[in-house]
């Protein structure tokens, strides 16, 4: 089966999703899990990709970059580089330090894949692993920079990178690429300036680039919803457009038996932590941080829309649509509640929808699910919230970043990496050399065997694509109704980013965030679990965001309104 695009992130980077946008763990700044700009977010903002650009043409209409562009079939397969791209270039060997979710590869010289990855880039590349979890990734980053050699290339993870990495770059250890990635000068890596324009604005520090993000999707987090339950409890989807609506079929969830087993074992919602952003969306909340046009920031928590929807989401817990569990609930029960058909809705990226319905699809469950919008509390304008459009930035050390000559031998060999969706380069990088590594359907669609899942590892995942909208026929889908998800994907796409807002803390930098984050974010999260539980009064609520003012908000507020005032164009 060809992989379905828009759920093409490995499982574990799935979930850091969720941990990083709704459990709220940053470095540069503090729990932010949007882009750009304050305010909402304006569709159609980019051009059309000119018709000799790099990206074969979608099949639906695409005329915003912030949207990924959709397709019903593989294209007609095309070169996106030529020559290769690390040949003649003062590196010979490449070294980078990227995570790890895939078992190593196999060595050289027996993995045919890596000696054809090494013979088209034109250099032999070594990587270093670093653990997918974001604790020992750093504790390894740290021992790296300690040795006092960092790799020529080096993945900042997530939207911030590990806080030993945030240290890192601040005190100048790596490179200033803006010249190189702004304006003509980006011309030079025609896969580069696929990614879209809001992306890199959102992939800027202070100011300045220092890296080529690792590219997703604008519209973020989305809520996938049981629309065959909400039928048979009365609630068509339909009629799912108010707080009041939402509240009714969530608690019906919990009460009519909408699985039918004659048993009292169904609830609405799975947990607390990776879910109470929804209702902050609902009610119109900030995308973490306000910023006034007097340039001052209000804090989520701080605003009466934000303690509006904990109030709201408290009720609903005693109403019972909550999990039982929901105050201590794991992520790994918040997927598999949902997946196991004890809930009725859960909190996932977009992008990875398609994972949820081929899984349920192979329970028996045809096409249960739909995304759902944000629902509008009651007196409020419901918005959702933009992701920054990238997980991990690659970078450049000062000390390779010296040599010029070297950083455009690096960034044209991640050129090389982006290469967009179809390309010849693309279908190679993510499956290897056909007849060893994968075969071809009747359809032509490549399917990766063991060898290729066995070579190719995570050689591949140094830097991706931004992401597109596709799905492949497979078992449980034919073409037409993988066609018909991929046009309710692409409008779930257009829906969310039509309403979204942006997080105007992201690119900015706080030192006072970066040594209190950890405990700010978990003091935040613990406030609100306890106030929807019932824990703790509402008015432990407001206490709690005394604190958090008190324990060093108001200094990272006064530390990204400088830097805010300082580096934006």
């Amino acid at each position: 089966m060809f992989q379905a695009l828009e759920g093409r992130w490995p499982e574990t980077s799935r979930r850091t999703f969720l941990r990083g946008c709704l459990a709220a763990a940053g470095a540069l700044v503090v729990e932010s899990c949007g882009g750009g700009a304050s305010g909402p977010a304006t569709s159609g903002a980019g051009p059309v990709r000119a018709a000799d650009s790099h990206l074969a043409p979608p099949d639906l209409p695409w005329t915003d970059p912030n949207i990924p562009p959709a397709y019903f079939k593989l294209p007609s397969v095309f070169n996106a580089t030529s020559g290769a791209p690390g040949a003649g270039g003062p590196l010979t060997e490449i070294t980078w330090f990227s995570d790890e979710f895939s078992p190593p590869p196999p060595p050289l010289p027996g993995n045919r894949y890596w000696t054809e990855l090494n013979r088209r880039l034109g250099v032999k590349v070594t990587p270093i692993w670093g653990p997918a979890d974001q604790a020992s990734y750093e504790q390894k980053f740290a021992a790296i920079l300690a040795s006092g050699d960092l790799p020529d290339l080096v993945l900042f993870t997530g939207t911030t990178g590990t806080a030993a990495q945030a240290q890192a770059l601040q005190q100048g250890a790596f490179t200033d690429l803006t010249h190189h990635l702004t304006g003509s000068a980006l011309k030079d890596y025609p896969n580069l300036a696929l990614i879209a324009p809001k992306i890199w604005q959102n992939s800027r520090i202070n100011g300045k680039l220092y890296g080529v993000p690792r590219g997703r999707a604008i519209p973020g987090g989305t809520l996938l919803f049981r629309w065959d339950w909400a039928q048979k409890v009365g609630v068509p989807l339909s009629q799912v457009t108010t707080s009041d609506a939402f509240r009714d079929v969530m608690v019906d969830f919990a009460s009519h038996d909408p699985d039918g087993n004659g048993r009292a074992d169904t609830w609405g919602i799975p947990d607390i932590q990776y879910t109470y952003g929804y209702f902050a969306e609902m009610f119109g909340a900030p995308n973490s941080w306000r910023l006034s046009k007097s340039g001052g920031l209000t804090k989520d928590i701080e605003t009466p829309e934000y303690r509006q929807a904990i109030a709201y989401a408290r009720d609903l817990f005693q109403r019972g649509a909550f999990h039982p569990d929901a105050p201590t609930q794991t992520l790994a029960a918040h997927y598999s509640l949902f997946e196991g058909g004890r809930v009725g809705a859960y909190m996932d990226a977009l992008y990875a929808s398609g994972q949820t319905r081929s899984f349920l699809a192979q329970l028996g469950l045809k096409d249960p699910i739909r995304h759902l919008l944000p629902p509008a509390g009651q007196g409020r304008k419901a918005v959702t919230y933009n992701a920054v459009g990238y997980n991990g930035v690659v970078m450049i050390p000062a000390k390779v970043g010296k040599d010029d000559a070297k950083v455009r031998q690096l960034l044209r060999i991640l050129d090389y990496f982006a290469s967009p969706f179809g390309s010849e380069e693309y279908i190679f990088l993510q499956y290897g050399i056909e007849g060893v590594h994968y075969t071809r359907a009747a359809n032509g669609n490549p399917a990766k065997n063991a060898q290729g899942t066995t070579d190719i590892g995570d050689l591949f995942r140094l830097l991706t694509p931004p992401n597109v909208s596709y799905s492949a026929a497979s078992q449980s889908f034919s073409d037409t109704e993988q066609e018909a998800w991929t046009r309710l994907l692409d409008q779930a796409y257009h829906d969310h980013f039509k309403i979204g807002i942006d997080d105007p803390s992201i690119g900015f930098f706080s030192s006072t965030a970066l040594r209190r984050s950890p405990a700010l974010n978990q003091a935040i999260q613990d406030g609100v679990v306890g106030a929807i539980s019932g824990r703790t009064s509402m008015s432990g609520f407001d206490d709690m965001v005394k604190s958090w003012r008190s324990q060093g908000g108001d200094q990272i507020r006064k530390e990204l309104q400088t830097a805010i005032q300082q580096h934006r164009g």
